[in-house]
């Protein structure tokens, strides 16, 4: 369609067949790994209500507010039921598994997943807790610093831009080379994953998530820079010097 905006309603000819465009999904859309072109409604003939030889079918529903999966398996059961009653030569034995669809995407790799999952977490506090650290004891390791140059004069708000300034180099570099190693360790781990991964084709490095991190970065400076504005003034200054004494 190039792209056409306005395909929505035009005709267009499938084999030998005019079908009318009711929608267009989104690049690289698929339905359980099954990887489709086109989606047609299904088109049933009064002969194919008749057939109840065929036991493939897998319908996808949304189902109502405060309805749970026991509840949908239940209503299902009942309409076996009810149809192994008028046609028992072919629903006998025959039944309506109703699954949720992240268990029928997910399936039995889902608690490898969580483990994997609260790992990366575990791994990313301990760094964050030693980077924190690591600032904490450079930080303390200044005091002195900071003493002498506030009661020669130096403005807080010079003090402050210095801190965040370090600070602000050390996240962007840190997080861009974090950036990289992450694009290219992903892409190597993709090579040694499993055939029933499912959607391993989506797995990467998430610019929303990176945009929302920087976002929240930038959030978090401009407290900190807030918060160091209402510490100053002469109370403020007297904390910086009382808490850089090392003597008489």
């Amino acid at each position: 369609m190039a792209g056409d905006p306005e395909v929505i309603g035009k005709s267009i000819t499938v084999g030998s067949s005019s079908v009318t465009v009711v929608g267009v999904l989104p690049d690289g859309f698929d339905y359980l790994d099954n990887d489709f072109d086109l989606w047609f409604p299904i088109a049933l003939s009064e002969s194919d209500f008749q057939n109840c030889r065929s036991h493939t079918m897998r319908v996808v529903a949304r189902m109502k507010p405060n309805v749970t999966l026991e509840d949908a398996q239940s209503d299902m059961d009942r309409v076996v039921a009810g149809l192994s009653d008028v046609y028992p030569q072919f629903l006998t034995g025959w039944g309506i598994n109703v699954v949720s669809m992240t268990d029928e995407v997910v399936g039995e790799i889902r608690p490898a997943l969580l483990v994997l999952l609260g790992a990366v977490g575990l791994v990313l506090l301990i760094a964050a807790v030693n980077v924190a650290n690591l600032m904490l004891a450079r930080t303390t390791a200044e005091q002195h610093e900071m003493a002498i140059r506030t009661a020669l004069g130096t403005g807080h708000d010079r003090l402050v831009q210095q801190k965040l300034t370090e600070s602000v180099v050390l996240a962007l570099g840190g997080g861009a080379v974090g950036l990289l190693l992450a694009a290219g360790a992903t892409k190597l781990l993709l090579t040694f994953a499993p055939e029933n991964l499912p959607q391993v084709d989506q797995i990467g490095v998430d610019g929303r998530v990176v945009g929302l991190r920087i976002d929240r970065f930038a959030d978090y400076g401009s407290a900190f820079r807030r918060r160091s504005r209402d510490e100053r003034g002469p109370h403020g200054r007297q904390r910086v010097l009382a808490g850089s004494r090392t003597g008489p």
